[in-house]
């Protein structure tokens, strides 16, 4: 599973974070919920949990996700970990800017 994602830093301070999961769900048929679905998706920011996310078979097969917040100091790193509905996961580290 893979993800990519962008990074801005806006005048106020906050950061922005967008995510994009391509191909996360395998869908059947229009009347079957998924075989594979995103399921958890975190942002932590020097270890501490900004996002938690749980999520159920009605996501997108190609989902996007849109965080902004705020206390981040430039040059921090953030860990993204997500899993699907059977387990399969991962996690990568950024820079923020």
């Amino acid at each position: 599973m893979r993800i990519e994602h962008r990074s801005l830093r806006h005048r106020d301070g906050s950061v922005e974070i967008r995510l994009y999961f391509p191909e996360h769900a395998a869908w059947t048929s229009r009347d079957q919920p998924p075989a594979r679905h995103l399921a958890y998706v975190a942002l932590l920011a020097e270890g501490k949990l900004l996002v938690e996310s749980h999520l159920g078979p009605a996501v997108a097969p190609e989902p996007f996700f849109n965080f902004r917040f705020d206390g981040v100091e430039p040059d921090s790193r953030l860990r993204i970990e997500w899993r699907n509905n059977r387990g399969e996961g991962g996690e990568t580290e950024i820079e923020l800017p």
